[in-house]
């Protein structure tokens, strides 16, 4: 059985798909992240501990880009 979304939680959803499609959040604690962020109760603290881990295993692990000598 499915429950429906009210608008704020359809924003915070929208929100953290266009996030996590950026690679800026994994799927870890979404549900928490949705919840928190629909309610108003997300603080800075919220989003910094939602971002800094991905953001920093960027920055430790870039990306291997393919070069071609042709």
């Amino acid at each position: 059985m499915s429950t429906e979304k009210n608008p704020n939680e359809q924003l915070a959803d929208l929100i953290f798909q266009q996030l996590k499609a950026e690679g800026l959040v994994t799927g870890d604690g979404k549900t928490s992240f949705i919840q928190n962020l629909a309610q108003g109760k997300l603080k800075e603290s919220g989003w910094k501990a939602a971002l800094e881990q991905t953001i920093r295993s960027k920055l430790q692990n870039p990306p291997l880009h393919e070069t071609s000598q042709t």
